[in-house]
């Protein structure tokens, strides 16, 4: 379903096929990666801002690990090839939620040529 989004979204931001398809599988990596660390009971949380030239994702979820983003990971290399610019960033323990505040942002540029970093603040 994630994935059907993302398509309907990068199609409708003009992108083009090969962009998209960079996209969806950056996106399934990063969904595949919150997946696997989510506490029982968590969604994940995906938002998409676009512009002509930039696609912005930021996927969000609650994790049972305060580290949850293993570098060395297959899929955190394809996420990292499909991108232009990866940024992940992890909040302390939320009892509340029963477990970690965890995020998964990036971008891709139509042209593969980023101008703008994710800063770590950054909403997107």
């Amino acid at each position: 379903m994630l994935r059907s989004i993302a398509e309907t979204v990068c199609l409708t931001a003009d992108f083009d096929i090969g962009t998209v398809t960079d996209i969806r599988i950056a996106l399934d990596e990063a969904a595949t990666i919150l997946m696997r660390h989510h506490t029982v009971g968590s969604i994940i949380t995906c938002q998409f801002v676009f512009d002509e030239q930039h696609m912005r994702i930021r996927l969000s979820s609650i994790s049972e690990s305060a580290t949850p983003f293993d570098i060395a990971d297959l899929g955190w290399h394809v996420l990292r090839a499909m991108t232009d610019d990866l940024a992940t960033s992890a909040k302390p323990f939320d009892p509340r939620a029963s477990g970690y505040p965890v995020e998964v942002r990036f971008a891709r540029s139509l042209g593969r040529v980023s101008t703008a970093p994710l800063p770590p603040d950054s909403p997107l």
